[in-house]
């Protein structure tokens, strides 16, 4: 008995898998019509949510990352002491809830982004100290 039926599954799997690859076609042509339905959809709540914000009087604001953590200008321009050890580089960053994004770049600058913004109390603990030759914010972040 077990046999028949282990020989009925087997006959119905090969069947189905035949007519699979005979339309595979129609199969992917299928699968990319719904994708493409579901992706305008996506598209259209989105804009809905988009237009509802503005009409109540909300901003849109397009960051990636952390945005929800982070101010949207977090971003300034240090040139650290070079005299300075990266253990004190470390401390005073930490100290200062930064971290570096970039650099050093060509002038020896680093880009760092700071947890209170640019012009918060991160920004503050790194003007006080010695390791830092110089801050600078951006423009955009005044």
């Amino acid at each position: 008995m077990k046999s028949s039926s282990a020989s009925r599954i087997n006959r119905f799997l090969e069947r189905r898998g035949l007519w699979l690859s005979k339309n595979a076609t129609l199969t992917l042509v299928t699968l990319i019509v719904f994708l493409g339905i579901t992706a305008g959809f996506v598209y259209a709540l989105m804009r809905v949510e988009a237009e509802k914000r503005k009409a109540q009087g909300g901003t849109i604001v397009a960051t990636r990352g952390a945005s929800a953590l982070l101010p949207f200008c977090a971003h300034a321009a240090v040139d650290f002491d070079p005299a300075a050890t990266m253990f004190d580089i470390r401390q005073v960053m930490r100290a200062a809830e930064g971290f570096v994004t970039y650099g050093p770049d060509e002038f020896g600058r680093f880009q760092i982004r700071l947890a209170g913004g640019a012009n918060g109390a991160g920004a503050q603990t790194l003007r006080a100290s010695a390791v830092v030759a110089s801050i600078k914010t951006y423009p955009e972040c005044q």
